[in-house]
Parts: structure tokens; sequence; C-alpha cells
């Protein structure tokens, strides 16, 4: 790019000249070339909490019953709390 003005800029004349010049060699992969992954996987692991997890996760459900039954939530809250 060449300055014309303070905020103004052209372009050169040989600009694509210079940036194909300046990028070879050119290498391009395909992503299948590079990556060696099964196409999805997906496993599901049941997993027991721990008493204090287990006595937390309890909480946040009697806080959003009573949130809900109050109606006074935001749906960015709700959306948290019910995750």
């Amino acid at each position: 790019m060449m300055r014309v003005s303070t905020f103004k800029w052209v372009a050169r004349k040989n600009a694509p000249q210079t940036v194909a010049e300046v990028l070879q060699p050119a290498i391009r992969y395909k992503r299948e070339d590079c990556i060696d992954l099964p196409p999805l996987m997906v496993v599901d692991r049941a997993v027991e909490l721990s008493p204090n997890q287990k006595k937390a996760y309890d909480e946040l459900k009697k806080q959003l019953r009573l949130i809900l039954k109050e109606g006074s939530i935001t749906a960015v809250n709700e959306a948290a709390l019910r995750m």
C-alpha cells in the first residue's frame, strides 16, 4: 500500500505480483491429509457425586424451585441455574 494522505492508502501497481513473490512457495494442505481422527465419538459416563457435591447440587435445585415459584427470575439467570 502507498500512503496518499493522512487517512488514505492506495494499492501499489505491482502489489499482486509482490505479494505472490513474498508468499512463495505457497503450500496448501487439505484437512483430510492432516487429521487422522474418527468422524465422531460420543462416550457417556455415569459418575457418582461426592457427598459435598451432592449437597451443593441439591441446594441449587432447591433455590431454583423457590425462585421459579416467586417468578422473579431473569432469562440469563434461569439458564445458568437450570444447567
